[in-house]
């Protein structure tokens, strides 16, 4: 089997490197090469192009939706097999807009107004109240006129890191925020500002791969998005409310009540416009019900390394689903954790791309520890790893329980891996044990 993977950024490299040992034929196109030319060299096949590698793969996986739009259309006109877009042949008509197939997802996530409107038109939780802004002053003077908590969001390609949440009830802090906004050198991808109601509930996520004539590998997961330990930013200068999703805690759940209540009310859309792949809706929960955040129509890092505890063949299981064939995988009803590694640099990636970015070994790798050990932003010297001032990987483990899984990482993984100036949280899964009580009283237990 021959396997293109397009990425915008290098998401899927790991993958990359897994289809690979399983036996596949892999080339993969990274459009950004930011991160350097060497990252994964020597590791797994590249190409400097894509054109001339559609015509004889059998799969094209994307892992990205921006900056993607060309190169999608063209593998959807040549009718391949893929994952990451719609195959229907005719424009997707809802919620009063019409997208092309190739680019539904990437409207769902930039187009935060019209993502909100399909989240009411498949009565999926309560409609989040949320108000949207063309520019900055008029942000400032709604929030001044209506104090509060409110989270921050940018639509359009500026980089989703900008998202804010807010932390004081009178929106002081927020409008500081935002007065920093012009400073930034990565703005010039917005279109309007949006200013949502700050929910204080249980932040739990659902995601599905969906298939042209099913849905599979259904999942309950909980993102852990800030830097510190603790979800404590203000120990670190500089960083801001959101620096990314630092860990996260899965459990395979085929009939939770949140998927119900959520993905299944759009599964037959998603077979009616054929799309294949992966969605994620984040929502917060609490006693009025569901409160939908976002969706995410694309395969998530650091998800897709931890999904790789629930043993599967991936070459198998992309291949039926890009080809919209029938795959079940089977829940164990058991928890997958991911701690993520960071290097020195991160998440300013300070030097990233030169030369001394490079020179941090990773010590203690083997064969065995390598299957819960997932790589991003490292190259290959001689035999040995090195990392770069980036997001070097994800660690990862399963358990029957969320304590056993924590163990399984923290306890017995990482204390056999040594990386100079490597930080990650120690407390991912924590405090969704707190919350178990909770949730089962909600009505969400597991």
């Amino acid at each position: 089997m021959k396997t293109l993977f397009i990425s915008r950024e290098g998401d899927s490299l790991d993958l990359s490197m897994r289809m690979q040992q399983e036996g596949s034929r892999v080339a993969t196109y990274v459009k950004d090469k930011t991160w350097g030319p060497d990252i994964y060299k020597g590791i797994i096949n590249f190409s400097k192009t894509w054109s001339d590698k559609i015509p004889g793969a059998d799969l094209v996986f994307f892992d990205s939706n921006c900056d993607l739009s060309p190169i999608k259309r063209a593998v959807w006109e040549s009718k391949k097999p893929a994952i990451g877009i719609c195959h229907t042949r005719k424009p997707i008509t809802i919620c009063g807009k019409t997208v092309q197939p190739w680019d539904f997802p990437l409207e769902t996530e930039v187009d935060r107004k019209w993502g909100h409107k399909l989240l009411e038109h498949f009565k999926i939780g309560n409609p989040m109240p949320f108000w949207e802004f063309t520019n900055i002053v008029d942000a400032v003077k709604f929030i001044k006129e209506k104090p509060g908590a409110y989270v921050l969001k940018i639509e359009g390609s500026a980089d989703s890191d900008l998202t804010y949440v807010g932390i004081t009830e009178d929106g002081e802090d927020i409008l500081k925020y935002i007065d920093t906004l012009p400073e930034r050198p990565d703005l010039k991808g917005i279109k309007k500002i949006i200013l949502e109601e700050k929910k204080t509930g249980i932040e739990i996520a659902c995601g599905s791969y969906f298939i042209r004539m099913d849905i599979t590998a259904t999942d309950v997961n909980f993102e852990h998005k800030l830097y510190a330990t603790g979800n404590e930013n203000d120990k670190f200068k500089g960083l801001g409310s959101n620096t990314g999703e630092q860990g996260t805690l899965i459990r395979m759940a085929d009939n939770h009540p949140l998927f119900k209540q959520t993905l299944e009310k759009m599964g037959d859309f998603l077979k009616t416009v054929d799309f294949r792949g992966q969605i994620d809706i984040n929502t917060i929960i609490d006693k009025d019900g569901i409160w939908p955040l976002e969706f995410t129509i694309r395969t998530g890092v650091p998800a897709y390394m931890i999904e790789m505890e629930f043993e599967r063949n991936w070459s198998e299981f992309l291949t039926a689903m890009g080809s919209g064939e029938r795959y079940e995988v089977k829940s164990d009803n058991s928890w997958a954790l991911g701690a993520v590694l960071c290097g020195n640099g991160y998440p300013f990636y300070e030097d990233v791309g030169s030369k001394k970015s490079y020179l941090m070994p990773i010590i203690g790798v083997t064969p065995e520890n390598l299957k819960h050990l997932h790589f991003l932003h490292v190259l290959l010297k001689g035999q040995d790893l090195y990392t770069m001032n980036a997001y070097i990987g994800c660690a990862t483990g399963k358990g029957k329980t969320i304590e056993e899984a924590r163990d399984s990482v923290y306890n017995k993984l990482l204390p056999a891996i040594k990386i100079p100036g490597c930080y990650y949280r120690v407390d991912i899964g924590k405090r969704v044990e707190l919350q178990l009580p909770e949730l089962e009283k909600l009505g969400y237990g597991f």
